[in-house]
């Protein structure tokens, strides 16, 4: 597994729950990557696909519609909005201690931000930017909790890896449902593009890793489908037909067919090279694998074959891929940058100089501006896709993380 230097800053927070923060990624939100490519970016959690009713306000008729991106800051248990129109901060938005996950309903009126160190999830209604009552949830021990919410914005899940759970969050009264077993090591969820199933991989201590279907209909689990051994990362393609979990300990990512629930061949990745995060293009046609080792593998989905490595740096983190499917976005913290692909010939540009240890990315609904976050210098750097050119820092809190980006 891969560990995140803390950055060395003053105060008994960040010397004692920064090294948490650090040292374990939120690889479950890898899910939201593709799915949310397809239609318009809300990266910082598993987010569904679709827009769709969230429970919560609607959105105006008349007037051009209000985006903003909401980062979280780690030390001041605040979310800061962001308005894209003008790239300024707003007043930051307090929670509970040290936030880490973060996730907006698919219309968002809401938004959910978990935090580590008092393991709740307090919703944020964006039309006021005030957060509401902090909902208990389960402490998963990992300085992140796995959050997916379903295409009509009903109900957010939550994983506990040490209760074997998911647990059902109603988005119309932020009330808890009752916890749902799926097995040992609950690690990372995705949502199907029709809301129908909630995939969970779980990562048993045991090596016997497992990929459970949930219905959310019923929100009774499936029969688990065994996949591989360590499992940490988990992404749908849009089209819903296969689900994609990496295994740490093989250096291989296991597709698993959602029509007939079964796993298919294990796809080789370079030796060595454990796998970081998973984004698929809209159209569906390939999945986007970063490694450990400064690389991007892409994977034909047709064939479930993988291609040849894509140079991109020394400590490679995050892929997103923008809404046009054009470009896939990594960041890469050993060089301050953020390297861009086209997706047409799987060739790396120029880099992108942004701030110190960047980590999350998250794009405008209209992919014209991605917004990274920059742990090391509390910056979000906002890049013009269209140019490739990074405009100038906004300054947030101190240790800024996940990013979601709201129509």
């Amino acid at each position: 597994m891969v560990m995140r230097q803390p950055q060395q800053q003053a105060g008994d927070l960040v010397q004692s729950a920064a090294t948490t923060l650090h040292t374990y990624r939120t690889r479950a939100l890898a899910a939201a990557v593709p799915a949310v490519a397809a239609a318009a970016l809300l990266v910082s959690g598993t987010s569904a696909p679709a827009p769709g009713p969230g429970g919560g306000t609607s959105r105006p008729a008349a007037g051009p519609p209000r985006v903003t991106a909401y980062v979280t800051t780690f030390v001041g248990r605040a979310v800061t909005p962001i308005t894209a129109a003008t790239n300024t901060p707003g007043k930051p938005i307090k929670v509970d201690k040290a936030p880490t996950s973060i996730v907006s309903t698919p219309d968002g009126s809401k938004i959910y931000v978990y935090s580590m160190l008092k393991h709740t999830v307090t919703p944020v209604t964006t039309a006021t930017n005030t957060a509401g009552t902090p909902i208990k949830a389960q402490d998963c021990g990992a300085g992140y909790q796995a959050m997916a919410i379903t295409p009509d914005g009903k109900t957010l899940y939550v994983a506990d890896c040490q209760g074997n759970t998911v647990t059902p969050i109603s988005t119309a009264t932020d009330m808890l449902g009752k916890p749902i077993h799926v097995g040992s090591g609950t690690w990372a969820l995705a949502v199907s593009p029709n809301g129908k199933t909630l995939w969970v991989a779980c990562n048993a201590s045991s090596g016997a890793g497992r990929v459970v279907p949930v219905s959310t209909a019923t929100n009774t689990a499936g029969k688990p489908i065994m996949a591989a051994r360590n499992l940490t990362l988990i992404a749908i393609t849009p089209d819903g037909r296969t689900v994609y979990v990496a295994d740490e300990n093989n250096d291989t990512v296991v597709p698993v067919t959602t029509a007939t629930d079964t796993a298919g061949p294990a796809i080789k990745l370079p030796k060595l090279d454990l796998p970081d995060w998973i984004a698929v293009t809209p159209d569906s046609k390939t999945a986007y694998v970063v490694t450990e080792g400064g690389k991007v593998v892409p994977i034909s989905t047709a064939t479930n074959t993988a291609g040849p490595p894509i140079k991109v740096g020394t400590e490679s983190n995050m892929i997103a891929v923008t809404p046009d499917g054009r470009t896939a976005y990594v960041t890469d913290e050993g060089s301050n940058a953020v390297v861009p692909i086209s997706t047409a010939t799987n060739t790396a540009g120029p880099l992108i100089k942004v701030g110190k240890t960047p980590f999350w990315i998250a794009f405008t609904p209209d992919g014209k501006t991605a917004y990274v976050s920059n742990d090391g210098s509390d910056t979000v750097t906002p890049i013009s896709t269209a140019t490739n050119t990074p405009g100038p820092p906004i300054k947030v809190g101190r240790l800024p993380g996940p990013i979601t980006v709201i129509p």
